[in-house]
């Protein structure tokens, strides 16, 4: 009788700009695996009552909530994907995410997905009018002091500071391809390690 090799969950965070196709590739790349989670912190705050009234706390209160959730499915051996946009202020919440896998004893993975600018900044246009009636367009509009490609710039610097982190090219227009494209550098990452 052959022995399965079990391997550890995988806690993956999946930061890009706003826009760039997180949320989307998560689920995909979720959908691909039995009971993996696409654990989206956007859906979680949304969950939360007024919290348009209150942005940030409810931003903080999502992530809690969010990183205990992890902490259940991953515990049970079942991966799980959180598409995060996180800049510099939120290094913390990176940082809390890597300390949860060593917890459980997960393998942690960061992962950014990139889009040229052009391509970021006309996805992030084309969801802000879309959305405007509902609660995320308000805080698109309401969160971003910046003008876009001063964001997009930040974001970007961040990206490249971080060590070991995996950067994954958007195909706009084709997130079955982004999915396959994230797949395959995490499966190298920990094939490689």
């Amino acid at each position: 009788m052959e022995s399965e090799t079990v391997h550890a969950p995988l806690l993956i965070l999946l930061n890009g700009a706003p826009a760039s196709g997180k949320s989307t590739t998560a689920q995909r790349w979720a959908a691909a695996r039995p009971l993996a989670l696409a654990l989206d912190v956007d859906v979680i705050r949304s969950m939360l009552g007024d919290w348009a009234s209150a942005p940030a706390e409810a931003g903080l209160a999502a992530r809690r909530l969010a990183v205990q959730m992890a902490r259940s499915h991953l515990r049970e051996g079942r991966d799980v994907i959180v598409p995060q946009f996180v800049g510099a202020p939120g290094l913390a919440f990176i940082e809390e995410l890597a300390s949860l896998s060593a917890e459980v004893g997960a393998v942690f993975v960061e992962a950014a997905l990139s889009l040229p600018a052009d391509a970021a900044a006309r996805r992030f246009d084309e969801r802000a009018r879309a959305a405007e009636a509902t609660g995320t367009g308000r805080l698109l509009h309401g969160a971003l002091d910046d003008p876009m490609r001063r964001l997009l710039k930040k974001h970007e610097d961040f990206i490249q500071s971080r060590p070991g982190i995996i950067v994954v090219p958007s195909a706009d227009g084709d997130p079955a391809e982004t999915a396959h494209r994230l797949s395959r550098a995490i499966d190298r990452l920990v094939r490689d390690a």
